[in-house]
């Protein structure tokens, strides 16, 4: 996992050190849902560089933990189970800014892809049903899919909505759709 965050960071760095200017640097945070509707927050720094005349591009390093625990009853005795999931991921991203003028008031579109590693650990447990309980992590590197919407203030502050989709591939691949309300400043 160690190496996978590193990797990310340099292919950061190295986007930014190869670009022609850059047009302003972001910082951002938020908060989420997960799949099974597990609160979740997440933040991450970004610059935005020139594409030549077309959409820009804002290449950021991000970071996501979201803590999900859902407990059920069932069966003639009633018995409660408990699933707690705690997903954390470390992502380079790359977003097309549709719309998007740096220091202009609007709306702009979001597309954005990258590139992603994450931890899943999970815990099962009930107190009557002994043989339900279980514990585990995965740890694997995956694809992230960005589209969203944002609005631009005009004033370097930014929000959006974003719904990611995470695809984690290695032992076993997870797919996990979130939806994130973002607060961002871009200084120019």
């Amino acid at each position: 996992m160690k190496k996978l965050l590193c990797t990310l960071a340099c292919v950061t760095l190295a986007i930014a050190a190869s670009a022609q200017g850059i047009e302003g640097i972001g910082v951002h945070g938020g908060v989420g849902t997960d799949v099974q509707l597990g609160l979740g927050v997440g933040g991450g720094a970004s610059i935005l560089l020139p594409n030549s005349g077309r959409t820009p591009i804002e290449v950021g390093l991000d970071f996501y933990c979201s803590n999900t625990s859902v407990t059920t009853h069932s069966g003639t005795m009633n018995y409660a189970y408990t699933d707690d999931t705690v997903l954390s991921l470390f992502a380079v991203t790359a977003d097309w800014l549709y719309s998007y003028e740096q220091g202009r008031k609007g709306i702009f579109y979001i597309a954005g892809i990258g590139a992603a590693g994450a931890n899943v650990s999970w815990t099962h447990s009930s107190p009557q049903d002994t043989t339900y309980n279980d514990s585990g992590s995965y740890t694997g590197g995956g694809l992230l899919a960005v589209p969203g919407i944002g609005y631009a203030f005009g004033t370097g502050l930014e929000l959006r909505l974003q719904l990611p989709i995470l695809v984690v591939f290695g032992e076993t691949t997870l797919f996990s759709p979130m939806l994130n309300l973002v607060a961002g400043y871009r200084f120019p």
